[in-house]
């Protein structure tokens, strides 16, 4: 619900890019996990960074080199 407006902002082709990774996302989530409460382990937390980066940086790289 949070990034329904930061993705409202976006033109349509790169929101439906955005939903299709998310929706791939939600997929592979463990529905009993939504409901685990533990704290996150730093596995977790590495896996998120380097999405995180991969995502913000690689797409942009991709289009230089084709500059």
């Amino acid at each position: 619900e949070r990034i329904q407006p930061y993705l409202q902002k976006l033109d349509i082709k790169e929101r439906n890019s955005y939903n299709k990774t998310l929706d791939e996302i939600y997929e592979l989530f463990d529905e009993k996990e939504f409901t685990n409460n533990n704290r996150l382990e730093g596995l977790y937390l590495l896996g998120y960074h380097s999405q995180s980066y991969e995502l913000k940086y690689k797409p942009k790289k991709a289009e230089e080199e084709k500059e």
